[in-house]
């Protein structure tokens, strides 16, 4: 009997610590594939130009919104993602670089709803491109969004992924611009 009540006291005090949500978002997006070469230097960097560090908001009725941030600073996994994507891509980056491409993360956010029968959730990134030469300037928004709608609440590894899966689509949308890359090889 005393190792019954030892065991299932174990097993409870377990998965109360598996079961605990967490307070962020983790992003972990995927390279995205490159659909052309291309060659020269850039100078990159990466900005978090957003006016707040939350990504999720989840509001239920009238309690008070309950936010969380990401792990890790956007600007700083995303510049790790565009570094990949651009070398991929053919492209030397070079600080000293006289094509200089700024990337600015405007908006990461994941807006949900939840009610008795359910959540609806939101998502939008918006992350604006900045190039310049010696002659000329381009600058471009490029925007991703997604919803999800789901029964009970949401499940924090279902948005991490939807959030994941939106970077991806939306780096591979930048780097595959064939604008970008024509005006970055001049």
């Amino acid at each position: 009997m005393k190792k019954s009540l030892a065991v299932l006291t174990a097993i409870l005090t377990l998965s109360g610590c598996a079961g605990s949500p967490s307070n962020y978002l983790a992003l972990s997006p995927d390279v995205p594939a490159i659909s052309s070469s291309a060659s020269g230097r850039i100078a990159l960097s990466t900005q978090d130009a957003r006016s707040t560090n939350t990504a999720v908001r989840i509001t239920k009725g009238d309690d008070p919104a309950k936010l969380m941030g990401t792990g890790e600073s956007p600007a700083i996994q995303l510049g790790n993602l565009f570094r990949q994507s651009f070398s991929n891509k053919g492209f030397q980056l070079d600080p000293a670089a006289t094509n200089v491409l700024e990337l600015k993360v405007e908006r990461l956010q994941s807006d949900i709803n939840e009610t008795m029968l359910g959540y609806e959730a939101a998502n939008e990134i918006i992350i604006s491109a900045y190039a310049r030469n010696e002659q000329q300037l381009f600058s471009k928004r490029y925007t991703a969004r997604g919803t999800m709608k789901g029964p009970l609440s949401l499940d924090l590894a279902t948005l991490e992924l939807e959030m994941n899966k939106l970077i991806t689509q939306l780096a591979g949308d930048i780097v595959n611009d064939p604008e970008l890359t024509q005006f970055l090889m001049q």
